[in-house]
């Protein structure tokens, strides 16, 4: 299981928020993406932060991954919401 030290937590929440910030930025006056890159960013962002972290990784509205789920399962939705996090630095597509 990826678990980064406590230490590293701040930095890589930092991190996630600035890129975020950087990129909805570029959409300021045009709201819509604005809010879509800005809303994105904040979803992929959650499950990719918990990923990391170990904690439990919740990327739908229904339910998530527990921390001691099987470490296949976390690597494949903590890629997917790398994948999506990555996405919305290039909207609109």
């Amino acid at each position: 299981m990826i678990a980064l030290p406590v230490a590293s937590k701040p930095l890589v929440l930092s991190a996630l928020i600035a890129v975020t910030c950087v990129s909805a930025l570029r959409f300021i006056g045009e709201w819509g993406d604005f809010y879509t890159v800005f809303i994105g960013h904040a979803w992929s962002g959650q499950a990719l932060f918990s990923f990391l972290t170990g904690g439990r990784v919740v990327l739908t509205g229904g339910g998530g991954v527990e921390k001691d789920a099987n470490k296949y399962v976390r690597l494949l939705v903590g890629l997917v919401s790398l994948i999506i996090f990555l996405s919305f630095l290039f909207w609109p597509w």
